[in-house]
């Protein structure tokens, strides 16, 4: 009995180290994105794989766009958290939009900006069904695998997310 449980624990060990080494970078990239502060990024980095290793059960394959989406929302999650605790730190945007290569005119410059403070302000779970959508370009099969959904509820809250976004963007006369 206590050998089956040391190899359990050793096989544990194994998974998370193989999963940090896959994944440190990328996460420390989307802390980062999110916070602009090493320090706080390297936080963010620590307490996303200490909630990973807490949910190694719920990780099967390394490499699926499920296990990489799954830790992002954690990664973003903790960022979020982070950021909130420590207002003297400017939000900006997501990787997404860091990444967005459009170019912008100054005046459409107050429109993109309202654009990222409502998708910052919607719910988290639209938030992030947006992201693993748009960001990670990920499958509605994958995100329902990630979130522990059905295909079409993904899809229904991917919709919903959207229809949000609009309704919010007209509210404020944009249209």
């Amino acid at each position: 009995m206590i050998l089956f449980l040391l190899n359990l624990i050793e096989d544990n060990i194994k998974k998370f180290n193989k999963l940090y080494k896959i994944y440190e970078n990328y996460v420390f990239v989307i802390c980062n994105n999110i916070l602009k502060d090493t320090n706080l990024s390297e936080d963010a980095l620590q307490e996303t794989f200490l909630a990973v290793h807490n949910n190694l059960k719920n990780i099967d394959d390394y490499n699926s766009n499920r296990t990489k989406g799954y830790i992002a929302i954690i990664a973003r999650n903790k960022s979020i958290d982070i950021h909130n605790k420590n207002k003297n730190i400017t939000f900006v945007e997501d990787e997404f939009f860091q990444n967005n290569s459009i170019e912008i005119n100054p005046l459409e410059d107050m429109y993109y900006e309202n654009l990222l403070n409502l998708i910052r302000n919607l719910k988290i779970e639209y938030s992030n069904i947006l992201m693993l959508r748009y960001v990670h370009n990920m499958e509605y099969k994958d995100i329902a695998e990630t979130l522990d959904i059905s295909e079409s509820n993904a899809r229904k809250r991917v919709e919903r997310a959207k229809k949000t976004l609009r309704d919010k963007l007209e509210g404020e006369n944009y249209d």
